[in-house]
């Protein structure tokens, strides 16, 4: 895990391959960092992760608190299938809406 150099959009923050709650204090300290100190933050998660629900929870956290700050975060891609599986069995895709679709899946509407 790593914090990548701005690319012209942010601070880009790259997860582990396997996101997991074993290494979720790594994690939450990347984002935070990334959050407090830059308008924009990227996440970029590997094209195969399958994060766990402690994961997923704490992205969508730190998506809501980034709002209420008046910042951005988003994900670099839309979610991958095993990312969407988790929010689906989570019962988090069930209440979307406009800005939870827009970082999950880059869309406006859940589909």
């Amino acid at each position: 895990m790593r914090k990548k150099a701005d690319q012209g959009a942010g601070a880009a923050v790259k997860l582990p391959a396997v996101p997991s709650i074993r290494c979720i204090d790594e994690i939450h300290g990347l984002i935070s960092g990334a959050i407090a100190g830059n308008p924009d933050a990227v996440i970029e998660l590997d094209a195969a992760a399958d994060p766990d629900l402690c994961v997923i929870q704490l992205l969508e956290a730190a998506r809501l608190d980034a709002e209420r700050q008046g910042r951005s975060l988003r994900l670099a891609q839309p979610a991958n299938e095993n990312t969407r599986r988790t929010l689906d069995r989570a019962g988090l895709s069930a209440g979307g809406g406009g800005a939870f679709n827009r970082f999950w899946y880059h869309q406006e509407n859940n589909q």
